[in-house]
């Protein structure tokens, strides 16, 4: 916003008393905001016209120059006194953006883009004006630092064999430390196009699956044997634009190499293990936590139980609360963590209920 406070203007047909260039003195501006969460990367620049030349600038940060850098979110306001002493004052915004709240869209085409992450710090990151990934460094003592990453868009998915899909979308990371949270995002008509072509009708947790690989290059390798990422979510991310999400904790990133995730959908609805229940099924099977107490994560383990079905796993505290509900379908249920390190010390209950059989087992923990 402009303030006037000696503007010195008139109708710009005329010569305006006390301007050299007979157009009134006015400030427009360029500014750069701040897409890695937390840093010093907004800038302005301003453009100066009319009035007599020879301008002096005046910024609340002190600064005289026509330029500044290195700004934090906030709004910043500037004087302008031209050589007879009119006078234009504004007041420019630094914004910090975010997907949501700052109208980005998601990346659609290859490219890289870099933050700079400290532990226990978080940050979606850019390539150019879309975002492409979200990252929080869990904090362990070891920053993330400048982190690198890379998004690869094809214009076809891939496949390896009849039941396994790989999403066009993929991803390379590069950076320092080990442990992070990452959200990858995803176009609804991308996820629908993949499960066309995988001949699944319903995608959650239990037909999509994370594939990661390490390379040399943030270059795409699919011959290489990947590792399936566990205890993933799958989540609406901005029901606006049909954005999805999947998040995941990352434990082993390498220093020296390019970490690849693929997104894989499978059509476990035609998997030869599904089986029907009978009383009998549960007879010799067991059940238990791997420890308890428990500290971040609750465990439950199954042997000698086959059926794959449907249900829920719940978490309730000692006032019968549901603190977590996560559902599963079409799923054999043989080891399932739960994350519990932000629950208070307390007792709790863990609950696996099947809705498709008359069965349903609880286990009480104590969350130290």
């Amino acid at each position: 916003m402009v303030h006037s406070q000696n503007a010195c203007t008139g109708p710009l047909n005329l010569d305006v008393a006390g301007s050299a260039t007979g157009i009134p003195l006015e400030i427009q501006y360029i500014a750069d905001d701040i897409y890695c969460i937390g840093s010093a990367e907004g800038t302005i620049q301003l453009i100066i016209q009319g009035g007599s030349p020879n301008y002096t600038c005046v910024w609340n940060t002190g600064e005289d120059a026509d330029q500044i850098t290195n700004l934090m979110p906030g709004m910043y306001s500037v004087t302008v006194t031209d050589a007879t002493g009119c006078v234009a004052a504004l007041d420019i915004p630094v914004t910090e953006m975010t997907p949501l709240g700052d109208q980005l869209t998601l990346a659609e085409y290859t490219g890289c883009g870099e933050c700079f992450i400290w532990d226990g710090q978080s940050s979606y990151i850019y390539q150019g004006d879309d975002y492409m990934v979200h990252l929080r460094d869990i904090e362990d003592g070891v920053s993330l630092e400048a982190i690198e990453v890379c998004i690869n868009v094809n214009d076809e998915t891939y496949f390896l064999d009849d039941d396994e899909y790989y999403l066009k979308r993929s991803f390379a990371f590069k950076t320092n430390d080990a442990k992070s949270r990452v959200r990858l995002f995803f176009h609804e008509d991308e996820l629908q196009e993949l499960a066309i072509d995988a001949g699944v009708t319903v995608i959650d947790t239990n037909t999509l699956s994370v594939q990661r690989y390490v390379g040399d290059t943030p270059e795409q390798d699919l011959f290489q044997d990947p590792t399936s990422i566990e205890d993933i979510t799958f989540n609406l991310f901005d029901s606006d634009n049909f954005i999805w999400e999947i998040s995941f904790l990352e434990e082993d990133f390498d220093p020296e190499s390019y970490v690849q995730y693929y997104i894989q959908l499978e059509n476990v609805e035609e998997d030869p293990i599904l089986s029907t229940f009978s009383p009998e099924d549960v007879e010799d099977a067991s059940f238990y936590l791997i420890e308890n107490p428990v500290m971040d994560w609750v465990q439950l383990e199954t042997e000698d139980f086959y059926h794959v079905g449907s249900g829920n796993m719940k978490i309730i505290n000692a006032s019968g609360q549901e603190l977590h509900t996560s559902a599963f379908n079409n799923k054999l249920i043989e080891s399932e963590k739960i994350n519990v390190s932000d629950y208070p010390s307390g007792v709790y209950f863990f609950v696996l209920e099947y809705s498709d059989i008359p069965f349903s087992k609880t286990f009480k923990f104590i969350k130290i």
